[in-house]
């Protein structure tokens, strides 16, 4: 059993289709636990109408728990850009508590 998690990120507007795959490859066959990670802990309502509760914030997640982390494409990315403490949290893989 890994002893990392897979972290999938849901924001408004997600597109719920992309990850299902990977995300049940890794759980099933590769045998991680997956998070489902929000930029806060509030449901989120992907483009498809599909609500998901995050089990942390973005804040919460340490990076040395990470095996994958997992952004999904969708709409928000078109009309609402990460705010700066989002884009250097995802661009720094060293990132750590």
């Amino acid at each position: 059993m890994p002893t990392k998690a897979v972290y999938f990120l849901a924001v408004p507007g997600f597109a719920d289709w992309e990850a299902a795959h990977a995300l049940a490859e890794l759980r099933r066959h590769g045998h991680y636990e997956v998070q489902v990670v929000g930029l806060t802990r509030g449901p989120v309502q992907s483009m498809g109408g599909v609500t998901v509760q995050p089990t942390r914030s973005l804040a919460e997640v340490d990076a040395a728990d990470v095996a994958v982390f997992i952004l999904p494409g969708g709409d928000r990315w078109e009309h609402e850009p990460l705010v700066p403490s989002e884009e250097s949290y995802v661009s720094s893989p060293t990132r750590s508590r």
